[in-house]
């Protein structure tokens, strides 16, 4: 696997990684070093409009307020247009791979050419994302969660609390399980032992429709004998709303979350972010609930 051969200091430099076979060139933006123990907090993030964008700041500013462990933010930016992500570069402390390409699959460029996206493209495209992350940071790192944009930290401590379900043997944690193809951890929201990641030889390559992106991850870390852990979600068990308070704002929104041991949403996640933005899937009113929801309650919240 290819590494960056800069140091792990501030600044910028521009690179090159093989990834899948293709060639990929980005950017590489570094505001903040943290200690190898911290965690490296990985968000994939595209914009294809103005609401995408909405969307990503809100999940950055949900990590800000509510993450005052150690840790390094990245965002990973797959070849968004400029004047929709040239502000990543002016917020403080945030850590940036800029992919210069568009990540489509060479299987599909004649589909490109013809107007039309081949089938698991977005699988595809957070897949390359994350492997670019993975070879600017460094092999050292302790720890590195993957994250979706449309996702929002809802409580402090919520990064201590999934860092304490960590221990000798279990090596990766997350805010859902998911059993709907495999049982596995979903990307959306994966912390696991990067220093692993290396010498096991593992990869977010996916294999969908039964594999999709990052699920060989927790699925190798299984069959190796570690354990793999994930919060209680109200997706697959809807009955946890009954355990929230009457007056619970997070009753009502339209998401899935993940509860800590005391029964709190510590994080959500709209799902199909991106695809919604577009108006191709459900309806504009659903990420413009999630946007409010997020302004009005989740960065207010202590």
């Amino acid at each position: 696997m290819q590494h960056a051969t800069e140091p792990q200091k501030t600044g910028s430099y521009r690179a090159r990684f093989e990834v899948y076979g293709e060639d990929r060139p980005v950017r590489v933006v570094r505001q903040r070093v943290e200690e190898l123990h911290a965690p490296r907090l990985v968000v994939v993030s595209y914009l294809p409009n103005e609401t995408a964008r909405e969307m990503l700041e809100l999940c950055i500013r949900s990590i800000q307020r509510h993450t005052p462990e150690p840790h390094e933010l990245w965002v990973v930016d797959n070849c968004s247009p400029p004047h929709l992500r040239n502000w990543l570069e002016r917020e403080r402390g945030l850590n940036l791979v800029l992919n210069e390409t568009e990540p489509v699959p060479m299987v599909g460029l004649w589909q490109r050419l013809a107007g039309k996206r081949p089938a698991y493209c977005g699988s595809y495209a957070n897949a390359v994302a994350l492997e670019l992350a993975a070879c600017v940071i460094d092999p050292g790192t302790r720890l590195m969660m993957t994250l979706h944009m449309d996702t929002m930290a809802c409580r402090a401590g919520w990064l201590s609390y999934l860092c304490g379900r960590m221990d000798p043997n279990t090596r990766c944690v997350g805010v859902r399980m998911d059993t709907t193809r495999v049982k596995t951890i979903h990307v959306l929201g994966m912390l696991f032992d990067f220093t692993l990641f290396e010498p096991m030889g593992l990869t977010f390559r996916h294999n969908m429709p039964v594999y999709d992106t990052g699920d060989f991850i927790p699925l190798a870390l299984a069959q190796a004998g570690y354990g793999i852990w994930a919060c209680p979600n109200t997706l697959w068990n809807p009955e946890l709303l009954d355990l929230l308070e009457p007056d619970s704002p997070y009753r009502g929104i339209r998401a899935d979350r993940s509860l800590d041991d005391r029964n709190r949403v510590i994080f959500m996640h709209m799902g199909r972010g991106v695809a919604i933005s577009q108006g191709e899937a459900d309806s504009k009113a659903r990420v413009e609930q999630w946007l409010t929801f997020g302004r009005d309650v989740v960065l207010v919240h202590e």
